[in-house]
């Protein structure tokens, strides 16, 4: 349901940036003042964070309408999106206050954490940007294992002020020296049956196997849970 009068978010960007880079859309139930998001349910659920803080992709759409995008693919392990940046935005505020204010477009590039570290060297740190040093990214890392390790799917954001919409790799590239926003992270339980559709499988002789797109310590924590685990091993895709 809509908030009526949201909370100010310390997050703003990182908000902005996860409903941005976004291919999910909010529409509104029959119920007034009642939503239901369409789409990918990781992306819908970073729309409802925004909307509780009262940024709503549809208006966010009218400020920072989006002209570019680099879909996300398993590779890269990230999407990214460029936006026209408003002068009277609230993205556009907050980075005048970074001296950020003469960029006429801002990227936002959404997922895995470790990939985003890859290609990122500066920080968002209480409205400015810093040099991404080796002891932040270390804390990073560790806040994005912590969360996994409880069962989150986790995802990371960063922007790029840019003066160009070029993708060649001339002058500003998209997708590197990006400035780390900050994490997502999110609950994806799996269904309440499950656990005793693993364990019938198991006294049936039949080995579960399961297969994921999400961290191996994300993986590992429901494994666990459901009883699929055994070893405490998990074998990822660039290993096989």
């Amino acid at each position: 349901s809509a908030e009526q009068t949201p909370e100010p978010s310390p997050f703003p960007l990182l908000l902005i940036g996860g409903a941005l880079c976004n291919d999910a859309q909010m529409a509104a139930d029959a119920t007034p003042g009642n939503f239901h998001t369409l789409g990918d349910p990781t992306e819908g659920a970073l729309l409802v964070a925004a909307a509780r803080f009262g940024l709503w992709k549809n208006q966010l759409e009218t400020s920072l309408p989006r002209l570019v995008e680099l879909p996300f693919d398993s590779e890269r392990k990230r999407m990214t999106t460029v936006h026209q940046l408003a002068a009277d935005s609230t993205a556009a505020a907050r980075l005048a206050k970074a001296d950020l204010a003469d960029y006429p477009y801002l990227a936002f590039t959404k997922g895995s954490v470790d990939g985003l570290l890859e290609i990122a060297d500066r920080i968002w740190v209480d409205g400015r940007v810093e040099l991404l040093t080796s002891a932040q990214r270390d804390r990073i890392q560790a806040a994005n294992d912590r969360l996994a390790q409880k069962g989150m799917r986790v995802l990371g954001l960063a922007f790029q002020p840019r003066h160009s919409l070029e993708t060649n790799g001339a002058g500003e590239p998209l997708e590197q020296n990006l400035i780390f926003t900050g994490l997502f992270g999110m609950i994806d339980p799996p269904r309440a049956e499950v656990q005793a559709a693993v364990a019938t499988c198991k006294n049936a002789g039949i080995r579960p196997v399961m297969i994921t797109g999400d961290h191996p310590l994300t993986a590992l924590h429901i494994a666990q849970e459901l009883g699929i685990d055994t070893t405490g091993q998990v074998l990822t895709g660039q290993v096989l």
